[in-house]
């Protein structure tokens, strides 16, 4: 019976909750695409949660029921209380980013989906070979002219010299994203550039507890840190984000691992 079922599944939620396969985790990852979160409510009964696997297969079925048609989630798992839903392609991720159409409640239980604050580096477009005598503001003006969600837009600052710069901007829209790509070039000024995808260096080994660079989260003695504005996070009391950047490294006004830092 759906009683039987319901209480066999809520039987093994401890055990199933740590059985993540490390494959599955690397796959998903390895796309660096930020995870979506899942809070249910405080004073939700915690054997009433369904285990990891059968909560994400309830959401992918709902958001299909309403026309989000993704793949399945490839990253499924716990974050202390909070249900860790992750894809492996910039399609998927741009769709559950932008939809208003997930669920709110999994078996009768309040939940709160958590989306990414951040646009990940695999949103990142570069255009190449600016002339060197054109303004800083003048790029970003004609970066925004043509690409309406152009954020972020930088010059890239490399330890040796050259002849032109390189601007390094997140593209928000997918569908655009996809079409500044295909067109390859765009115009800044008199000059028609080339476009192409921005490819992260050398990945760092980083903190996901204070955000700093050179340690593993397990080997912390830090307070949680928010990862846009490093304010301390307390397991019971909620975090209010300013989403003012600040940058664990230096202190500036950027994400902790902002490449230009």
């Amino acid at each position: 019976s759906d009683e039987r079922q319901h209480q066999e599944i809520n039987q093994a939620t401890t055990t199933n909750r740590k059985r993540i396969s490390f494959n599955q985790l690397k796959h998903a990852v390895s796309s660096n695409l930020p995870c979506f979160f899942i809070e249910f409510t405080s004073n939700a009964d915690r054997n009433s949660i369904p285990t990891a696997i059968h909560a994400s297969d309830l959401i992918f079925k709902e958001l299909q029921s309403k026309g989000v048609l993704i793949n399945r989630f490839t990253l499924v798992g716990w974050a202390r209380k909070k249900l860790k839903l992750g894809v492996n392609n910039k399609e998927d991720y741009a769709i559950l980013v932008s939809t208003d159409n997930w669920p709110t409640k999994i078996y009768g239980i309040d939940i709160v989906v958590v989306k990414p604050k951040y646009i990940p580096d695999s949103f990142a477009l570069v255009v190449r070979y600016v002339p060197r005598d054109l303004e800083e503001n003048f790029v970003s003006n004609e970066v925004q002219r043509t690409i309406a969600s152009a954020d972020r837009i930088k010059r890239i600052h490399y330890s040796y010299q050259r002849r032109t710069d390189d601007y390094r901007f997140d593209v928000k829209d997918y569908s655009e994203y996809n079409a500044v790509l295909q067109l390859g070039r765009i115009a800044i000024g008199h000059s028609w550039l080339s476009i192409t995808k921005f490819y992260p260096g050398n990945r760092l080994t980083y903190c996901t507890r204070c955000w700093r660079i050179g340690h593993l989260r397990n080997t912390c003695n830090a307070e949680s840190k928010c990862r846009i504005c490093l304010e301390n996070l307390n397991i019971d009391t909620p975090h209010m984000c300013n989403n003012e950047p600040k940058c664990a490294q230096c202190d500036g006004k950027h994400h902790s691992l902002d490449s230009q830092c």
